[in-house]
């Protein structure tokens, strides 16, 4: 498991699903592993974001909402992380 800067993770991630082929995810942790933001690629196009920590729940999405929802679970779900854990694996 890579660390990166949550500075970094947004854009780290949507760089990594542009080259990703569908059925693999990105899963980002937080320090302790006691929350994360997984999301995974369904097809082209399509994308599932899941949440487990402060807010539990998945929501499908198009590549216009994921960026936004995206930055808003990183932030919702690592106010207090300076540095996340990422792994990407075939879901």
């Amino acid at each position: 498991m890579a660390s990166i800067s949550v500075r970094s993770a947004h854009k780290y991630v949507m760089s990594q699903l542009k080259r990703m082929e569908s059925g693999y995810e990105i899963e980002l942790l937080s320090f302790k592993k006691d929350r994360s933001v997984v999301v995974m690629k369904v097809e082209d196009g399509k994308f599932r974001i899941r949440e487990e920590g402060y807010l539990n729940g998945e929501k499908d999405l198009d590549k216009e909402t994921l960026s936004k929802e995206l930055k808003k679970a990183i932030e919702r779900e690592f106010p207090r992380s300076n540095t996340l854990f990422v792994s990407s694996r075939k879901s």
